[in-house]
């Protein structure tokens, strides 16, 4: 029996166990008790008291305690939202400021920017982070307890570095947790790697704000790498406590297959690929930025209408005009808003019709004797919303709000597919515009040469 549990060790990888664990929702993390000591000009003083990480009504870390040296006349000097620095054992450990104080010395405060412990100058081996928030994907084998295996894994590589994710055994209890109490919550651990050398501060904040847009785009909601921990060999260095921005749990749908993790490394080196070029880049943060934005409906379903044009236009300037070069010159300014996007669909190889799923779309189409099509009426409605003319105004509030619905949904369809033909994917991806949910509504991008097998079916 030993021995079937050693073989079966050696050849299943261990899941990798977060260095900071969450059992509960929005639980704070400790960082540091004890004293420390704030700078402010030539003066400073020490405070005895604890830092956490906590996450409402901001994700960052605060600290509070009393102050054990300095006069009353000047602590009560000190004014609130004053920039100070914050040292732990003589090292810097962040940007701060006061957020409250009491004459009987107790203060309050949080720090901002990027926030280390240890010596953050020190060069690394590897990179140990949390993402929280991160939806569900059924990965690679590995070991998730002794004799134990799950689908667990997600493995990244591009040039430089090689990025492991691994699904937090009970993934299911936690996330259900998160759905029950909203907020935040550690669902994946992860680590990275340089194929060549060591990894330094800065470059590690570089490839994680890489990584985290490109996941942000997996997930439809913005997540990111946090808690991150370098370690030289076996030994802990430094740990980045900094606010990095995730959105609050929400229910949204997202682009990628739940089955399958088929396509997404290969993905993941041509977003990195196109992200060391610093135009490139923009494009990537901006056009995410938006997407994520109208797929949250933050701006409700209008406003999420208008952040899908922005994406839009953005992706035809990048993509058809810069990078395709199909349309030169002042024409490419001049072209209506329906004809850029027709001009995007052609390279998506994807029809200008309604999709069969938007059932209410296809119904205000038939029932106001309008022959247009899809490009057409997802303009129309977002030219609506934009202008302020009475008769406009006369006209959108007439449109039912399930027509507006469906009209963002085919809009975040167009954005997401234009992005996955920009990464060069070829796989399936989730059809929000099929009428079918979950794993039933997989199909094969347009212009992947698998697609032909789904309109057959």
């Amino acid at each position: 029996m030993k021995k079937a549990i050693e073989n079966f060790s050696e050849k299943y990888s261990f899941i990798k166990q977060c260095m900071l664990q969450m059992e509960t929702p929005n639980e704070d993390i400790l960082i540091y008790t004890g004293i420390f000591t704030l700078k402010c000009n030539k003066s400073e003083f020490e405070i005895m008291g604890k830092i956490c990480f906590e996450w409402f009504p901001n994700s960052r870390p605060k600290f509070s305690g009393e102050v054990v040296n300095i006069t009353f006349e000047s602590f009560m000097k000190l004014g609130v939202d004053e920039k100070l620095c914050l040292f732990i054992n003589n090292l810097f450990f962040g940007n701060c400021f006061i957020t409250s104080k009491s004459s009987d010395g107790k203060i309050e405060g949080v720090l901002s920017s990027d926030v280390v412990k240890g010596d953050r100058t020190i060069v690394v081996d590897k990179i140990c982070f949390s993402i929280p928030n991160f939806r569900e994907f059924l990965g690679e084998l590995i070991e998730i307890k002794e004799g134990t295996i799950g689908r667990n894994r997600i493995g990244f590589e591009d040039k430089s570095f090689q990025i492991v994710l691994d699904k937090r055994h009970k993934f299911s209890d936690y996330n259900n947790q998160l759905m029950s109490k909203g907020g935040y919550m550690v669902l994946y651990c992860g680590e990275i790697t340089k194929k060549s050398g060591g990894i330094s501060y800065e470059e590690s904040k570089e490839i994680l704000y890489a990584f985290s847009t490109f996941l942000s785009f997996l997930n439809g909601r913005r997540c990111s790498a946090i808690f991150r921990h370098g370690m030289f060999e076996t030994e802990l260095v430094w740990c980045d406590y900094s606010g990095y921005f995730i959105d609050e749990y929400k229910s949204v749908s997202s682009w990628p297959p739940k089955f399958s993790i088929e396509g997404l490394n290969e993905m993941w080196a041509v977003f990195k690929e196109l992200w060391d070029n610093e135009n490139d880049r923009d494009f990537l943060t901006t056009s995410i930025h938006w997407y994520v934005e109208a797929n949250g409906n933050s701006g409700f379903i209008e406003g999420s209408i208008l952040m899908t044009q922005i994406a839009l236009e953005l992706i035809y300037n990048w993509f058809i005009v810069e990078q395709k070069k199909l349309i030169l010159g002042k024409d490419s300014e001049n072209i209506q808003a329906a004809n850029k996007i027709r001009l995007l669909l052609s390279q998506l190889e994807m029809s200008n019709e309604v999709p069969i799923g938007l059932n209410r779309l296809k119904k205000y189409l038939i029932d106001n004797k309008l022959k247009i099509d899809a490009p057409e009426i997802f303009v129309q409605i977002r030219n609506a919303i934009v202008h302020s003319q009475s008769e406009q105004r006369k006209k959108i509030s007439k449109i039912p709000d399930m027509v507006k619905y469906e009209s963002l949904q085919l809009g975040i369809m167009y954005v997401e597919l234009a992005l996955l033909k920009i990464l060069r994917y070829e796989g399936k991806f989730h059809d929000r515009c099929s009428g079918v949910f979950h794993s039933g509504g997989e199909v094969f991008v347009p212009w992947s040469k698998n697609s032909i097998v789904d309109k057959i079916a």
